[in-house]
């Protein structure tokens, strides 16, 4: 690293204190260390100064433990925080990097090279997070912007409309009437020579009205020959509406319009000419450049995300698998040999990277959600069910589960993501089941005839869930209970909501705790 690294040690040991400092200075980094030995000197210090990453110690004179990491974190979110603990709170240490921390160091373990190198992935760790979270909050920008877009085009279409709604209420040419618009308004006569003209006309051609009268009409534009075609189309079918030319002002500016003319008749009834009046379509032309160059923006960015999403998620695994391997392997080497705390230290291990592992699988296929889904075929969904059935009948028959559905529809849809959608929801009604009932599941689906589509209902008699976690449960890695209760990645819910919406659905749960819960989700029919 070139520049001076800041760092702001909470410490209240000088021996501790010296002893960082000591093996700061060993570094070949350059580093400017600050030493405050109470949390409230640190967090009215973090009030005026940034620091590149704080050292925290849990065991300050006036706070403890977890408390202590989450006050500092709610004041400097995006600063890198390093656990410093002692020997007897290693586990509060790991809980505040599951709540947020990069790294944390046992005191007695650290040396200078095992400092300095925490520093560094933490930077790094904490960069990589903070460009994350600004990606994603730049395609939330380019959604909503690409709605106001949509918002304005309509605007303007609408307002196409009401002009064009009021060009048909009028048969003859009107001097005044024609005058009192910003629009140009041209009359043709049957030999195709302009016969009169408003204002704005004069303005967008730069010629006058006495320079314009008796010339043609097709001469005016940048595409002469279209012009001449879209009079005499009216000539012979009484309007034409939408005509797209460009008409050319004799400096060279050119104005995009939007032509909508019909033919005017005389006392006799006769065709005496056409009437063509011009919509300006300048703004509406750039907005549609701005809409589509934003809706470009926005499918790269959603490429790249999905991609990101797919590399992190692939990249990750090979460590994971080399972590998980060398901890089974010291696991079954050593297991009981040393002590009890280093058992429970090798069961942490272990459970975390399968666990770590269980989770990137689970984001590796929600990210492919939606890009990556088979054919669309014509699927017997109560076909599908045995299939479903089938694949968790080991669960079925360890929980004694009964399961029951009324006659199921033959629809159009993704049969892999349909068998995914009801293993997720059907595993997890039996894993949340009370403890002393059987757990039963009832799925049905009726024709909503109004909107030409499907609703599923997937009830059961398990524990149910608060109103409030509604929503939350069709978040990635939302969890209502911890790991050691139920287990599961918490992200089986996030991608039945995807593949859902992927098919032009929604899904929604009624629940009341303690009395089971019904998850209802629609599919077209086609």
């Amino acid at each position: 690293m070139d520049k001076t690294i800041t760092l702001l040690l909470f410490e209240d040991n000088p021996g501790d204190a010296g002893l960082i400092k000591k093996m700061l200075e060993k570094s070949t980094d350059s580093y400017k260390l600050k030493n405050v030995e109470t949390l409230y000197e640190g967090l009215n210090l973090l009030k005026s100064q940034q620091f590149n990453v704080i050292l925290l110690d849990l065991g300050l004179p006036d706070s403890d433990g977890i408390n202590t990491f989450l006050n500092v974190h709610s004041k400097s979110f995006e600063t890198p925080i390093i656990i410093l603990t002692g020997l007897n709170d290693e586990k509060v240490g790991i809980n505040a990097v599951k709540k947020g921390a990069q790294d944390y160091l046992v005191k007695r373990d650290v040396d200078s090279r095992l400092l300095e190198r925490s520093i560094r992935y933490s930077i790094e760790r904490k960069r990589t997070e903070v460009e994350k979270q600004k990606l994603l909050e730049e395609v939330q920008q380019f959604a909503e912007e690409l709605e106001v877009s949509n918002e304005e085009l309509q605007a303007t279409t609408e307002e196409l409309q009401a002009a064009n709604r009021e060009l048909e209420f009028a048969s003859k040419y009107n001097r005044s009437l024609i005058e009192a618009s910003l629009d140009p308004f041209v009359t043709i006569g049957p030999d195709g020579k302009i016969t009169d003209v408003n204002c704005a006309t004069e303005s967008v051609t730069g010629c006058s009205r006495d320079e314009l009268i008796g010339t043609c009409f097709p001469d005016y534009f940048t595409d002469s020959k279209k012009a001449q075609s879209g009079y005499r189309q009216v000539f012979l079918e009484g309007e034409v509406r939408d005509y797209a030319l460009e008409i050319k002002h004799k400096d060279g500016q050119v104005t995009p319009v939007l032509y909508h003319s019909s033919v005017y008749y005389d006392e006799s009834g006769r065709v005496s000419g056409v009437f063509a009046a011009a919509r300006d379509i300048t703004e509406r032309k750039k907005a549609e450049g701005e809409l589509k160059r934003v809706v470009e923006e926005l499918k790269r960015s959603n490429e790249e995300l999905q991609q990101f999403a797919y590399i992190t998620s692939h990249d990750l695994q090979e460590p994971l698998r080399t972590i998980a391997s060398f901890a089974q392997l010291i696991e079954r080497r050593y297991k009981g040999q040393i002590d009890s705390d280093v058992d429970d230290y090798i069961d942490f291990i272990v459970d975390a990277a399968v666990r770590m592992k269980d989770m990137i699988q689970g984001l590796l296929y929600y990210s492919r959600v939606g890009t990556r889904g088979e054919e669309l075929e014509s699927i017997n969904i109560e076909e599908l069910l045995e299939i479903v059935l089938s694949d968790l009948h080991v669960i079925i028959e360890e929980n004694e589960a009964e399961i029951t559905y009324d006659e199921l529809p033959i629809l159009i849809a993704d049969k892999k993501q349909l068998i995914q959608l009801f293993q997720n929801i059907i595993s997890n009604a039996i894993k949340f089941r009370k403890v002393d009932e059987q757990p039963k599941i009832h799925i049905s689906a009726c024709k909503d005839k109004e909107r030409d589509e499907y609703v599923f209902s997937i009830a059961d008699n398990g524990i149910g869930i608060e109103s409030e976690y509604f929503n939350q449960i069709f978040k990635v890695f939302k969890r209502l209970h911890t790991i050691d209760k139920y287990e599961g990645t918490g992200i089986g819910l996030a991608i039945s909501k995807r593949i859902i919406e992927c098919h032009g659905g929604e899904i929604w749960i009624e629940s009341e705790f303690g009395n089971g819960s019904t998850f209802y989700f629609t599919l077209p029919k086609t």
